[in-house]
């Protein structure tokens, strides 16, 4: 360690990242993926509309005595969270499986701006842990529906992410991709 930033040194000079720092990156460009890939998929629309439906009428359906109709919603939306949560978990599964088959995570690390994501994401607050966190597939898909119901800060986050990742990129004049690095 240099005793300064807390980052460790190598013999050449150059400074490595420490474990917590690889770790929020990891969870970074993961929980991202992750939230981007979820937030396509139209049974997340569709969840999102009748959660947000279901909020507006949640006056209604309490002041109306209509435990039939509130038990029926209430099961709906169980069912659609299941069915999401499962896709989640497998759009997880995917990711994981590629970032290791292709050594993403050390190759993005590469890149000057690798740690400029954290600055981002440490500028927004949703009541909810940063995505620079080891996130469950509930807190996943709750940035899925802030995002899916036009929640601007989540958008701007995610926007900002999606450009800094591009950075992370390879440039289009050279030639190597990030696998073949």
């Amino acid at each position: 360690m240099d005793g300064t930033s807390g980052k460790q040194t190598s013999t050449d000079g150059k400074s490595k990242q420490t474990c917590s720092e690889v770790q929020k990156f990891t969870n970074l460009t993961l929980n991202s993926g992750i939230i981007f890939s979820a937030s396509v998929i139209d049974s997340v629309s569709e969840f999102a509309n009748t959660l947000a439906s279901l909020m507006m009428s949640v006056a209604t359906l309490i002041s109306v005595d209509s435990k039939i109709q509130k038990t029926e919603v209430i099961d709906s939306l169980n069912k659609q969270k299941d069915e999401l949560l499962t896709d989640i978990k497998s759009i997880r599964n995917d990711l994981v499986v590629g970032f290791k088959q292709q050594n993403t995570i050390s190759k993005l690390m590469d890149n000057p701006a690798w740690n400029e994501g954290f600055g981002i994401v440490e500028k927004y607050n949703f009541d909810l842990p940063k995505i620079t966190e080891v996130l469950t597939d509930e807190q996943i898909l709750a940035y899925v529906c802030l995002l899916k119901s036009k929640n601007s800060s989540v958008g701007d986050m995610l926007s900002e992410l999606m450009v800094w990742m591009s950075k992370l990129a390879p440039s289009p004049g050279d030639s190597s991709t990030i696998s073949d690095k």
